[in-house]
């Protein structure tokens, strides 16, 4: 990349790497906790780890696609190829998450809360 605008912001590339060694930490403080005590008895508790690593899992995506911040005409139009691409591959990935834009961060995001309101309410 040789024009200067188009490099990564430095402030918001030190924000992810610490936002990702969090998640990272919660992440593995799950793994530890499942590989030291015995599968749970209860249906509800089964739930509430499923829903509390689906959350961990969303957030960690979350931080790789979160970007500076975008207008409405950037948001619509990355919906529009969030669309595109979904129904002319029939199948979307992180690259394709990245490349695209915002559109698909909201998605992780409504997810965690999501999936962290439902572990709540069986906790």
């Amino acid at each position: 990349m040789t024009d200067e605008s188009a490099k990564p912001d430095l402030e918001h590339l030190a924000w992810a790497i610490d936002q990702r060694a969090e998640i990272q930490r919660t992440l593995l403080a799950l793994y530890e906790f499942v590989r030291h005590h015995r599968p749970p008895r209860r249906t509800e508790e089964n739930y509430v780890f499923g829903y509390l690593i689906r959350a961990a899992f969303s957030l960690w995506r979350a931080v790789f696609l979160a970007e500076t911040f975008r207008d409405d005409t950037e948001i619509y139009t990355s919906q529009e190829k969030f669309l595109e691409k979904v129904i002319t591959d029939n199948a979307i990935g992180f690259s394709d998450d990245k490349k695209i834009g915002i559109g698909p961060l909201g998605t992780y995001l409504e997810n965690a809360k999501f999936r962290l309101s439902k572990a709540y309410c069986l906790y």
